[in-house]
């Protein structure tokens, strides 16, 4: 997540975490070294695609990944486990 909030062309390893964080599945690769290779050569090939994936990465950090959020999701969380 912080190479997406920083802007970084990102490729990721398709799990369900990275599937819920990056949802666009031309970001994702299987667990395949030839296809990880494939996908690293047609991004550094394009600088076109390279601004798509900065855009795409900072507009899902910033919808959903708000420093705010995580630390009331926290609290939220303690405050239960401290109830219980």
């Amino acid at each position: 997540m912080q190479g997406l909030g920083a802007g970084a062309p990102t490729l990721a390893l398709d799990t369900p975490f990275n599937a819920e964080v990056l949802p666009f599945p031309e970001q994702r690769f299987p667990h395949d070294a030839k296809v990880l290779a494939e996908r690293i050569r047609s991004v550094v090939a394009s600088p076109a695609a390279q601004e798509e994936m900065r855009q795409r990465g900072r507009s899902v950090i910033n919808e959903s990944y708000s420093w705010d959020d995580v630390c009331q999701a926290y609290m939220e969380m303690l405050v239960g486990l401290a109830s219980n």
